[in-house]
């Protein structure tokens, strides 16, 4: 089984990367 931190940390770093890439695309859909 994969461990617990590890799969928070990468789950974090995905939703991270999808909030930016879903707020730069309404930021750029705004202007």
């Amino acid at each position: 089984m994969t461990q617990p931190r590890a799969w928070l940390c990468h789950w974090m770093c995905q939703n991270a990367v999808y909030t930016a890439s879903i707020g730069m695309a309404k930021r750029y859909n705004k202007v």
